[in-house]
C-alpha cells in the first residue's frame, strides 16, 4: 500500500503491538487458565500515544513501522 500511495503524500504506518491490556487479552488468559494482570501489559493509551507522536512528525519525515512491547516480560 505504501508504494501505491506514498507519492501522493499519504503516509502509511504499520503498528505491531505486543500484549495490551484489553478485554481480548483477559479472555485469552481465561481460556489459557492463567491469571490476568493487566498492569503487566501495555495500556491501550500507550499505543495511541505512540501512534499520535509518529503521525505528528513534520511532513518531511515518516515513521513506517512501530514495534512496541510491554516492558515487563511474562
Amino acid at each position: 500500500m505504501r508504494e501505491e500511495i506514498n507519492d501522493s503524500g499519504i503516509r502509511v504506518l504499520s503498528v505491531f503491538p505486543g500484549r495490551t491490556a484489553t478485554p481480548m487479552q483477559e479472555l485469552v488468559h481465561k481460556l489459557e487458565v492463567r491469571s490476568y494482570h493487566p498492569d503487566q501489559f501495555m495500556q491501550p493509551e500507550d499505543i495511541a500515544e505512540m501512534v499520535i507522536h509518529a503521525l505528528s512528525l513534520p511532513r518531511t519525515a515518516e515513521v513506517t513501522d512501530i514495534h512496541i512491547r510491554p516492558m515487563a516480560k511474562t
